[in-house]
């Protein structure tokens, strides 16, 4: 029994001096992050706490005013985020629509001949020369 109690009081011995080495390593609640420094005196310590939240906030207040806008990233906030896919998609389908109407919609060639735009020439020859033939017609 003496024996079994002497190795037991080594035991608490041993985990008394590993929680002191860890309590005299251990950070302090500012560096761990939290809140006032202990080691400041208790009457600045209210003061510290109140400086330290004006800090954040003032962060806070900073990013705030200089991050974009949504418009500027690119989003839409007119309509609910869950139907922005199926938006793009039908604003897409409307400007495709639009855009086969207007073409659909434009004079052919004959109608430009007859009505001055192209001269008669426009329909044997290329694009890029009908500039220049214009040039020798009226030298």
């Amino acid at each position: 029994k003496l024996q079994l109690g002497l190795i037991m009081a080594e035991q608490r011995v041993d985990i008394s001096t590993a929680l002191e080495a860890k309590l005299q390593r251990r950070p302090s609640t500012k560096e761990a992050g939290h809140g006032v420094d202990t080691k400041l005196a208790s009457s600045l310590q209210a003061t510290a706490k109140q400086l330290e939240n004006a800090q954040k906030k003032d962060l806070l207040d900073q990013n705030l005013k200089s991050r974009a806008t949504a418009d500027e990233i690119g989003l839409n906030t007119s309509v609910a985020a869950s139907i922005q896919p199926t938006a793009k998609t039908l604003q897409n389908k409307l400007r495709r629509d639009s855009l086969k109407q207007t073409l659909s919609m434009r004079p052919d060639i004959a109608e430009l001949i007859d009505s001055g735009i192209l001269k008669p020439y426009s329909t044997r020859l290329a694009s890029s020369l009908q500039c220049d033939a214009d040039e020798l017609e009226q030298a």
